[in-house]
This record gives C-alpha cells, structure tokens and sequence, in this order.
C-alpha cells in the first residue's frame, strides 16, 4: 500500500530506531549497506601478459571484462550542449584555451584535450558545427606542439609546476603525463570517430604508442610496470614520481576509448593491466574513516579528489561489470562524502553539537546549540574531520556561522541530492527481513508519496543507483515490490 507523505521528508515512515541506524549516533551518513567491502570480495584471478612486439614488461591482469557500453555510458561523454567559449579560462588571440601562470599564457594538453571533448560531444548532441570546429582548431593545437620519441607522439607541459603546491616538488618543463597522454587519446580518436579523417586516427595511434614505451633514460616516458607487475600510468613523470591515483584512472579511460573506437587488442590488454593496477592500490590510497589520499609518494588529501576517486571506481564498474570494483567505490563513499560543495542546508529546531575548527583542521571547541525553529542555512563545504566522526557541514550564514554541526537524517542535512551515482549494470542487492519504506519521488525531488512493506525473510532485488536525500543514503529499485522507488540503504546488502 503506498500512503502520501505529509512533511515530504525521506525520513518520514523510519522509525527512531531505523533512522538511527542510517546516519547518527557518529556514524557517516554514507554508512549502512555501503561499507568495507569483505577481503574475500577484494579476491581477484590474475595472471601475466605481454603486449606483443612492446619492449613493455609483462604485467598482471584479472578476471574483468572490457565491456563496449552505450555511448553515454563512455567516459567523457557530455549531455547537452556547453558554451562555446569556456567562460572561466583565457584564451589566445587564436580563440584556443590556455592554461594562465604567472602572468603567462601557457598551452595545456589536459585542459585543451577535456574542451576538445566536451565540444566533440556538444557537436554529436546538436549537430552546430561550429562546435566541431572548435574541435578541430583546439586538436590541431596539441598536434602542434607534440613531439615524437621513440616511435610514439608525446605532449609536453610547457611551464614549471610546482607539485602540491611545494617548491621542492617542482615538475620542470618540459614534462610529461600518462592523464595529458590518456586524455588526448580521447579526444583524438574520438575525433576520427566523428570526422573520419585519418590524420585523427594517425594522431590517436601515435599517442598509444606512447603506453607502450617503458622508461628509458633521457627520453620521455607516461608508464611503468611497477615492483608488483602493475601497469601504473604517471601524471607526473620527473624527479618527483608522485603516483597519483586519479591521473592514472584518467589515463585509463584513454585506452578504453581507444579500444571502443577500433578494438585494439594491444589498448585492451592495456586497460586491463591498469584497472588491475587501480583495483591493488585502491588499497594504499583508501583512508578508512575519512578522505583518501591523493597519490601514494605523498600525504596529500583532498576532499574533491576523493569524490574523483569514488566517480572513477564507479565508471570502472561500468566500463568492466566487476562489482568488486562497486563495491570499493562503496567503500570510499563510506569514508567521506563524495559531493563536497556548498549549498543550502535544513536544521531542525532543538540543540545540535557544534564545533570550530582550526586552521589544521582539529576541533578548538564544542558546544550544544541551536535554532529554536527550523530554519535553512547556506553550508560552505561538506566533509570529514580528523578527530570526529560522520559527515560535517561547515555553516556560513546565520546565527551559526563559522560553525560545524554533523549532518543526521532528520536533524541536519543538505536541501538537494548528494553522492549520486548510477550503477551500469545493475547490481544485486538483498533487502534484509524487516521494515522497509520505499519513496516515491515528485519533479520537485522531494518524496510525495512512500510504500511500507514487512518482510518476513531476505529478498532480492536490482538496484540500479544510490544517492544522499536529507542526509540518508538511499538505493533506486529495478524490480520487485519497491520498483522504481527510493529505499534507505541501510536495509540492503550489495553483491
């Protein structure tokens, strides 16, 4: 039976006891069914291969496989139409995206390979040609200052770079990149998709080239069979290896567009030694309990790279069908949200536990408090602490301001969706025997009307995402008797 809900909260239904079990009593609100995943699950087959006619060394590979999905299921695809002139980047008397430093105006193969997407996409999406133009003069650009080594087409970084922001990391230019190289693989051979043109296809080979080529002194080089035979993809090749975890996952969507486009085999057996390298050091980089680490050479966090990290492993799922890879990206949304930025949030009326932080990020004080009607604030960021547990908003206007209070279902929680991911393929789920409450949805978002169903023993179902609503975790339904609702995740178990 499904009931109309009077308060259109997602928590309306859920007893006390249910709700917290969801997202209080300290615990995230990412928490639940989206936990660690089991070691035995982590348990890959892998074996050793060699790219015939490569001087690259053999590497491990598992049990995936490269799945050609929908092309909205590809990596950079684009929905929509973007601006045809980038309105936060400068740009140069040729109407080209540049990167700007120091006063300088510099070309940027990442930068100028992502645009290059996002208006290849724009043009499929419209048919305006003046967005493939815009693709083709930013492609012949990069080709413009693209060099050949050993065979293979790589792309320079013009300016020095100080790593982490730390002078001592200095990258100096020229230096390379397996994510400029990924991305540019991208975008090239997506561009011969589009036009035909065989100079694309030329350029697209020539850039694979490039993941075949072990290190090599005095010469350029993006990847590396590492100690433990993984094919690792460097963002930032130098003095410094920094081994950063979303530069290599970049990388990775290059070769999977690569083997979409043309079905390479040596681009196949790649992605699948680089995803295998993905899924052995997810275990390095993931921080249980908070944000994970940007590289594995450095202790270096970041809260938007961590949510990079949660959307790669869930594209990495897609692209390959492993739920094991899920269910990592799972447990790295356990830790620490994935949607960090600032919006508006609902505090209920009552007292709340409020902390101030210091610069370092530690808890300077704490105190309960609290509006004496319900009120919406504007929240600055979404995160963890260090010495706290859950998630925390940091308020920015109102009595409040300049404090942190933990968001909880009911109580504390950001007023529009978070942390939300379609899962491609579906997944197993299994409802645990209990209560569940179901929602449904309006085209405002909020829940006009839930279903309440017992259920006497564990039930399977499809559930074909996840997402946060009024700070709980919920699952979509494919099928069965909460299809096409919203249910709390902390009733169901994921394969």
């Amino acid at each position: 039976m499904t009931a109309r809900i009077p308060r259109r909260t997602f928590c309306a239904g859920l007893t006390g006891l249910a709700v917290a079990g969801s997202a209080s009593a300290g615990r995230p609100a990412t928490a639940g069914a989206l936990a660690t995943p089991r070691a035995s699950a982590l348990a890959h087959r892998t074996e050793l291969v060699r790219v015939e006619g490569s001087t690259l060394g053999a590497f491990l590979v598992g049990g995936d496989r490269v799945q050609k999905v929908e092309n909205a299921g590809r990596p950079f695809a684009y929905v929509g139409r973007a601006a045809l002139r980038s309105p936060n980047r400068p740009h140069d008397a040729d109407g080209i995206v540049m990167y700007a430093r120091e006063g300088r105006l510099y070309d940027h193969p990442v930068l100028q390979s992502a645009h290059l997407l996002t208006w290849l996409w724009s043009y499929r999406n419209s048919g305006d040609r003046r967005y493939l133009d815009l693709a083709v003069r930013h492609g012949e650009r990069i080709l413009s200052y693209a060099h050949t080594a050993r065979g293979a087409l790589y792309l320079p970084y013009p300016f020095d770079f100080p790593l982490h922001g730390k002078a001592e990391f200095t990258m100096r230019a020229p230096w390379y990149s397996a994510m400029a190289q990924g991305q540019a693989l991208s975008a090239f051979i997506t561009l011969f998709e589009v036009t035909r043109e065989a100079r694309w296809q030329r350029a697209a080979d020539d850039i694979l080239a490039t993941f075949l080529n072990p290190p090599a002194a005095g010469q350029p080089w993006t990847v590396e069979v590492d100690r433990q035979q993984l094919l690792w993809c460097e963002e930032y090749v130098g003095e410094h290896v920094d081994r950063a975890y979303n530069g290599h996952n970049f990388a990775v969507y290059g070769l999977y567009d690569y083997w979409w486009v043309t079905g390479d085999a040596r681009a196949r057996q790649l992605f699948l030694g680089a995803v295998q390298a993905t899924r052995t050091h997810a275990a390095d980089i993931r921080m249980p309990g908070r944000t994970s680490k940007y590289c594995l050479n450095h202790e270096v966090f970041s809260a938007s790279y961590h949510g990079i990290h949660v959307q790669q492993l869930y594209k990495l799922h897609t692209l390959t069908g492993s739920p094991d890879l899920a269910r990592l990206a799972d447990a790295f949304q356990s830790d620490a949200p994935a949607g960090y930025a600032a919006g508006r949030a609902y505090l209920a009326p009552g007292r709340h536990s409020l902390v101030t932080r210091g610069t370092d990020g530690r808890t300077l004080t704490s105190t309960r408090t609290g509006p004496r009607a319900a009120e919406t604030v504007r929240f600055g960021l979404r995160s963890w602490m260090a010495d706290r547990p859950g998630v925390w908003l940091r308020i920015d206007s109102g009595a409040l301001r300049g404090q942190w209070i933990q968001e909880r279902a009911r109580i504390a929680y950001p007023l529009d969706v978070r942390d939300a991911f379609a899962f491609t393929p579906v997944r197993q789920g299994v409802l645990r025997a209990g209560t569940h409450v179901g929602y449904a949805v309006g085209a405002d978002g909020r829940p006009v009307a839930r279903r309440t169903l017992r259920l006497p023993r564990p039930s399977p179902a499809l559930m074909e995402g996840r997402e946060t609503r009024d700070g709980l975790p919920l699952l979509k339904v494919r099928n069965g008797a909460f299809r096409g609702l919203l249910i709390p995740a902390f009733g169901v178990q994921l394969a």
